[in-house]
C-alpha cells in the first residue's frame, strides 16, 4: 500500500483500514475507501464535501503541495 491508512476510516462503513485490506481513493479529494463499499455507493463517500472548505485533503497531496511552494 503506497499511503499511509493508519488509524484512518473508510466514510462508508465507518471501519478501520488494515494493510491487507483492497483500498480505493476518490480520484477528486483522495479519500481512502474500502473497494467494496465504494463500489456499493458508486462514489466517494465524501462527495457532499467536495469543492467545499471542509473537502478531504489527503496528507501525502498537502505535504507535496507545501513543500513545491
Amino acid at each position: 500500500m503506497s499511503l499511509n491508512i493508519k488509524g484512518k476510516k473508510c466514510s462508508v462503513c465507518k471501519e478501520y483500514f488494515f494493510e491487507e485490506e483492497d483500498i480505493v481513493y476518490c480520484p477528486v479529494c483522495g479519500a481512502p475507501h474500502h473497494r467494496e463499499c465504494y463500489a456499493k455507493i458508486g462514489h466517494c463517500g465524501l462527495e457532499s464535501l467536495h469543492n467545499t472548505e471542509n473537502e478531504y485533503k489527503r496528507e501525502e497531496c498537502t505535504k507535496e503541495f507545501q513543500k513545491n511552494e
